[in-house]
């Protein structure tokens, strides 16, 4: 019993602290509001995404030492930066209060689900030179990364070129910012439909929302599911990381979710829909990849103390 579990923690200590690389990681976290810089850096992610700021202006951007902080708690660690690309947002740097009532030619009509928000003509150039004001801020604060949202923009235009046009846009984006760092990563956030070998070419991975479980608590349909599937399997074949991300706080949904990604090779994370908490409660207990390993070693351990006693 005693080897046994001196086994068992060898292997975990193996878990906390191998070495990660862009091509081996095995987990993350998403969290975009009312982030610790203290949780996240004790965190056991190998992948963080959050906003570039605590509150999402400029006075409250994350410094280059608070990047580092976040980033020194694991070996290996990346830190990517949320970017919203195909929509704009009234509380960014960029912002300009005139532009509700004599909005730039790019700018387009308000989210009606996300108020503030407000959909872009991604193509423009002066909207691109704004991103690329946004990443230099990204790439000051030492980001190893940008998570860019709203690739499905293109979706919403129904020009024909309009997909093509979104990878041009990834694909100067990923230029831009590899120019100063070559292993600068590019994971987009959802439109997987949009894939082809140039895109693949591109991007490190991709992340999708609610693959398995919509927001909250509602199981995918199967079919629907194995259709996001399809497509996310073609970045798996390239070689490439699938980020997962399901909201629910239903054991069971919790667990489908998490199996169900492991069993096709992606990288589950479930969380609450605000993406205000770094992870959810699962019976009480905050779910980090490794802790379910630990909590696994603790009934062992008691059964070995009990025998030693007995």
């Amino acid at each position: 019993m005693r080897s046994y579990i001196r086994l068992l923690l060898t292997i975990y200590l193996l878990m906390l602290f191998t070495h990660v690389s862009a091509d081996s990681v095995s987990s993350w976290g998403y969290q975009l509001q009312d982030v610790d810089i203290d949780e996240l850096k004790n965190s056991e992610y190998d992948w963080l995404v959050i906003d570039y700021s605590k509150e999402g202006d400029d006075e409250s951007a994350f410094t280059s030492d608070e990047i580092d902080t976040i980033r020194s708690g694991l070996t290996g660690r990346k830190v990517l930066s949320y970017l919203s690309i195909g929509e704009a947002e009234d509380y960014r740097f960029y912002w300009q209060e005139s532009w509700k009532t004599s909005p730039p030619s790019w700018l387009d009509e308000e989210n009606p689900d996300w108020r503030g928000n407000y959909k872009v003509k991604y193509w423009d150039d002066s909207w691109q030179d704004i991103i690329k004001q946004y990443l230099d801020r990204i790439i000051d604060a030492g980001f190893d990364g940008v998570y860019l949202d709203i690739i499905d923009a293109y979706e919403y235009y129904t020009i024909d070129n309009a997909a093509e046009l979104m990878i041009d846009f990834v694909s100067i984006i990923a230029n831009y910012t590899r120019s100063s760092d070559s292993d600068f990563v590019i994971i987009p956030q959802n439109g997987e439909e949009i894939v082809n070998e140039r895109y693949l070419s591109i991007v490190d991975g991709i992340g999708r929302e609610e693959v398995y479980v919509i927001a909250t608590n509602d199981k995918r349909d199967t079919d629907e599911t194995q259709y996001i599937e399809s497509f996310l399997d073609k970045f798996v074949d390239a070689g490439k990381t699938v980020l997962v991300v399901d909201y629910t706080d239903n054991d069971d949904l919790i667990q489908y979710a998490q199996e169900s990604a492991e069993n096709k090779g992606y990288i589950s994370f479930v969380t609450v829909v605000d993406l205000d908490q770094l992870g959810i409660s699962n019976s009480g207990f905050l779910y980090y990849p490794n802790m379910l390993f630990f909590l696994i070693l603790i009934p062992i351990i008691r059964t070995y103390i009990k025998s030693r006693l007995s």
